[in-house]
């Protein structure tokens, strides 16, 4: 029984390390209503926002397939880490509101108890300007 157990978990291991992830990146000039936090925005903000596929498709099927609950993401400014941030996975878009400047940001899927069901998808470089959305679309 141990022996197939470690055999299961060599092969999850196995598909968890051949999961491919890309991004792209790119800029628009206002924020959707719908997505303005509570209060309204503030012209001193901007607007990250990543819009995912998981085996490039928007099937909530496809999330429970990896085993994926939400999507996590983490910002950084100069390298300090910032609260992460999380939507249901079959959400397929998370937007934050942040003050213009320049961040990186790991984003990744995660189990419903945390754990990876992803590698980290790092998205580096991304700058964010007063009453724009700078959007990425990634692939898990």
């Amino acid at each position: 029984m141990n022996t197939y157990r470690l055999l299961l978990a060599g092969l999850a291991a196995l598909a968890l390390s051949a999961t491919a992830c890309t991004a792209e990146t790119t800029v628009d000039s206002a924020p959707p209503a719908t997505t303005v936090p509570p209060g309204g925005g503030s012209t001193s903000t901007g607007f990250y926002q990543i819009v995912w596929t998981v085996d490039g498709t928007k099937n909530p099927n496809a999330c429970a397939a990896f085993g994926a609950d939400e999507l996590e993401l983490t910002i950084y400014e100069n390298g300090v880490q910032k609260q992460p941030v999380v939507a249901p996975c079959g959400n397929f878009n998370l937007q934050v509101e942040l003050y213009p400047g320049v961040y990186d940001a790991d984003a990744r899927l995660v189990t419903f108890d945390g754990f990876a069901a992803s590698p980290v998808l790092p998205l580096d470089q991304l700058v964010i300007t007063s009453g724009t959305t700078l959007t990425s679309d990634v692939d898990f």
